[in-house]
């Protein structure tokens, strides 16, 4: 009899790993994990669903585990949901453990129930999302830029900033980086992306089309980015937010969005480099493959951080039937891997 595998497609995970909300780097995959154990508690929040597990340990004294899912998109979307674990199950967990030795922290690959059922990925497995798949799902293609996107397998768009040029603040910033580390990210207490952390943040791009406005929302912390085409300035005393004002327009098929008006924020040119109010950003989106994938290079501006202007590109590709659903980010579910 086969096992029945329910396969996991993690866009955080599986399509894009460094740009998820939070590096894995905490965990070590040459410290692989597998015991049985049993189901005492879940936390069904975003942006990492938790799961304990108790077992004997091998001093005969019981201890509780826990492990680090994807979030609550990454597992409905493939027929996960909450009562598939309840406390009490019994079942076998292969995970990687934390490199701290003194934390019982994993990173979820499977688990195994008592009836058989698998819910993980399988082993080998790469989920669903892969291009092939897509390709076998696709339609006729978008034709306008509407439809939902998710960054493509290897699809870039996070620059290294070792090699951007940095002016002088902009090094101080990168220092400061290095010497807090992840903690110091802000999305970790579900602060939203700004741009251009936007433009390639993990998890799906929804754009939707009205006749003067493209939006531009994005499923992970619910960002929504409208881009007027009927104005060709940003507003003099407009607000200033991370996000900041927007207005485009057509240059043949590509769409070329203008963004300024920022307020300045912490990492808002990237992981670990701040951002100003004099920051700029444009973006160009061009269709590809029949209007199956997208091609996106944006132009960084900002003097106070940058010594000139960088330019990184990210490719998507289409996520035929997905469908976006709301975030609700739980702060103490963010930051949970760091405290424990």
């Amino acid at each position: 009899m086969k096992t029945p595998y329910v396969l996991v497609f993690v866009f955080a995970l599986c399509a894009a790993p460094a740009m998820a909300h939070h590096s894995r780097a905490n965990y070590d995959s040459n410290q692989p994990i597998e015991f049985k154990g049993t189901v005492t508690r879940l936390e069904w929040k975003n942006p990492h669903v938790y799961v304990y597990l108790e077992r004997i340990g091998p001093d005969g004294k019981k201890e509780e585990w826990m492990a680090e899912l994807g979030s609550i998109q990454n597992l409905k979307q493939i027929g996960i949901s909450e009562t598939d674990l309840k406390t009490g199950d019994v079942g076998t967990i292969s995970a990687i453990r934390d490199r701290d030795p003194n934390k019982h922290l994993l990173m979820w690959r499977n688990f195994t129930k008592a009836d058989g059922t698998r819910l993980g990925r399988a082993p080998g497995a790469r989920g669903t999302g892969d291009t092939a798949e897509l390709t076998a799902q696709r339609g006729p293609g978008s034709k306008d830029f509407t439809g939902v996107w998710g960054v493509a397998r290897g699809g870039g768009g996070r620059g290294n900033l070792e090699r951007y040029p940095l002016t002088e603040k902009g090094k101080v910033s990168l220092e400061t980086y290095r010497k807090e580390g992840e903690e110091g990210d802000p999305i970790l207490n579900c602060e939203k992306h700004g741009v251009p952390r936007t433009i390639y943040a993990a998890y799906a791009l929804e754009i939707k089309r009205e006749p003067n406005v493209v939006h531009l929302d994005w499923e992970y912390n619910e960002v929504h980015r409208p881009v007027y085409l009927n104005q060709k300035t940003h507003p003099a005393d407009g607000p200033r937010t991370h996000q900041g004002h927007s207005f485009g327009w057509f240059e043949g098929e590509t769409l070329v969005v203008d963004t300024a008006n920022f307020a300045p924020q912490k990492w808002g040119n990237g992981i670990g480099l701040d951002s100003s109010d004099q920051k700029r950003v444009v973006e160009r989106y061009t269709l590809e493959d029949g209007g199956h994938a997208m091609r996106v290079e944006y132009t960084v501006t900002d003097p106070v951080y940058l010594s000139k202007p960088v330019t990184e590109v990210v490719r998507f590709q289409e996520r035929p039937g997905y469908v976006v659903s709301e975030w609700k980010c739980d702060v103490a579910a963010s930051r949970k891997h760091l405290l424990k």
